[in-house]
């Protein structure tokens, strides 16, 4: 499954556009074969097996064979869905600069898991929002609290009971831009 990774990778817009930036090599550890996976602008280049052991990339992910299978299921179990929760269970190592993987870490995340549950990701790029503007609309509030001006941004969308989402600091509404371009949730709220 690791030499398609670029085939997986490569048509999923969501890892062409976090990664847009990098340009790099990392190695893939499966089993007792390790292989170079070449990135340019996020792109997978290549995928090839490591021939010798000079041959290295910025930092080396490894796991048993049986530990990607299980990672790369459409639903993978506890433990096997998440690159930290494999490393955190001991099921994976990380090693080498770690500084370009943190810094990139959704990116590194979408690209471990393209190849997961391909007819479901593919029935789900199939039915992308054609280009148009989103039904939501962000507006300022001026309101007075205990002799206090306050400045309160929100945004609404859809009709219905009202439904509040807050955010904590460190936060955004991006957060909820999901349910607040639901059609089956607009509809009611």
């Amino acid at each position: 499954m690791i030499e398609d990774l670029g085939t997986f990778a490569n048509n999923d817009p969501i890892v062409q556009m976090r990664g847009c930036h990098i340009d790099m090599d990392i190695s893939i550890g499966i089993g007792d074969r390790d292989f170079i996976v070449t990135l340019e602008k996020g792109l997978v280049v290549s995928v090839e097996q490591r021939r010798f052991s000079l041959e290295s990339g910025v930092f080396a992910i490894r796991a048993a064979n049986n530990v990607w299978e299980k990672n790369w299921q459409s639903v993978p179990k506890r433990d096997y869905h998440d690159l930290f929760s494999m490393f955190s269970s001991r099921l994976a190592t990380i090693e080498g600069d770690l500084k370009p993987l943190m810094q990139n870490l959704l990116y590194f995340k979408a690209l471990l898991a393209s190849p997961r549950g391909r007819d479901e990701q593919q029935d789900k790029q199939s039915t992308l929002p054609s280009p148009g503007f989103e039904p939501i609309v962000g507006r300022y509030l001026n309101m007075q609290f205990q002799s206090k001006i306050y400045r309160i941004y929100f945004e609404e969308a859809g009709k219905g009971i009202p439904l509040i989402c807050l955010h904590t600091a460190g936060s955004d509404s991006r957060q909820y831009r999901h349910l607040v371009t639901d059609p089956s949730i607009t509809t009611y709220y």
